[in-house]
């Protein structure tokens, strides 16, 4: 029996009534694509900041990510980074909205690894700040990297006999680590004396509080020259413009069912073989990802998160499809994953 289906993105309902009616006429599309290209380009200011401010060889290998967002959490401008955490800030900034709501404030930056809220795995720590314009969120910036050490069983990050979460480094629950524009010193220094790399862990932490202050100028001036409403729009027109196009992709490919099946020949402590087959269910627009049939998780390392398990498939998407269309939410607007009770 089917648990869990899971929507990639938030529902249109969830749009500001005032952003549905200025979507039902046209924007300028003059503007709109030179704020499009203007928001790329902020993008890759601030993934520059996080690669040029960080100094690990880990984040210099594109082991990291950075985005822009809606303020309801779907992506809006994504680069070529590490890719598989390219859908994991969107529940972590939907989580803030749910248990902050009325407390988001200007200065703020929110900080989770955990990978039973939105991380992959404890090592990559994620940082997401909202852009506010007018005293109203316009956007969020997020950005994650995998860092060097965390404290876990073993030094370098990786504990493949680790049997629970708790041998795998510290867990940052959802919170501040930057209230109001004060950084929260106890939980930065709590970190830190965590760490057996302290000073790597505080160089990433410092870019990627850089990264945020660096993309949220840069939207500040685009803001002012072009309107908060108008680059709010202009984002969410992007994400129902790459929806629009993924569907018709879609729908050029005829109905039909297949499976592959990938194995896991280890489980920390012993070779033995583990399945994990998907099967890939096209039906008119859509596309269906049924991992039900999984095996049971290991009891060592190496099972997928659930956020996981969706960047992966927006990457093999991406491989697909990436370089017909714009790289944001709309792709994964038409596409649900399936997961049994055995996984999580």
């Amino acid at each position: 029996m089917l648990q869990e289906k899971i929507h990639s993105r938030m529902n249109l309902k969830e749009m500001r009534p005032e952003t549905k009616r200025r979507l039902a006429g046209v924007l300028d599309p003059v503007a709109a694509e030179v704020i499009r290209h203007r928001l790329w380009s902020i993008n890759e200011e601030g993934s520059a900041t996080i690669v040029h401010a960080s100094g690990s060889p880990v984040v210099h290998a594109t082991d990291y990510n950075f985005g822009i967002y809606m303020p309801n959490s779907d992506i809006a401008i994504s680069g070529t980074y590490y890719m598989i955490a390219l859908y994991t800030m969107t529940p972590m900034i939907q989580l803030i909205n749910e248990r902050y709501k009325e407390d988001i404030n200007v200065g703020d930056v929110f900080v989770t690894n955990c990978p039973f809220t939105a991380s992959v795995h404890q090592n990559d720590v994620q940082f997401v700040a909202p852009f506010f314009e007018d005293g109203k969120i316009v956007a969020w910036t997020g950005c994650m990297a995998h860092v060097l050490d965390l404290g876990e069983k073993y030094p370098g990050s990786w504990v493949p006999d680790a049997v629970s979460c708790f041998e795998e480094g510290l867990r940052v629950p959802l919170t501040r680590i930057v209230d109001g524009g004060r950084l929260n010193q106890a939980l930065w220094d709590t970190i830190m004396h965590t760490s057996r790399l302290p000073a790597m862990v505080a160089n990433d932490f410092s870019a990627f509080l850089s990264s945020h202050r660096v993309t949220h100028e840069r939207l500040r001036e685009l803001c002012d020259r072009y309107g908060a409403d108008l680059v709010h729009d202009t984002m969410a027109q992007a994400i129902e413009e790459t929806e629009r196009d993924m569907r018709e992709i879609i729908r050029s490919l005829p109905d039909a069912e297949t499976s592959s099946n990938g194995y896991y020949d280890h489980n920390g402590f012993q070779n033995n073989v583990y399945s994990v087959p998907v099967k890939l269910i096209k039906s008119h627009d859509e596309l269906i990802f049924d991992f039900t049939g999984a095996d049971p998780q290991l009891i060592g390392m190496g099972n997928a998160t659930k956020w996981g398990t969706l960047g992966a498939i927006a990457t093999a998407l991406l491989g697909s499809v990436g370089q017909k269309l714009s790289w944001n939410a709309g792709i994964l607007g038409p596409i649900h994953m399936l997961l049994g009770p055995k996984q999580f």
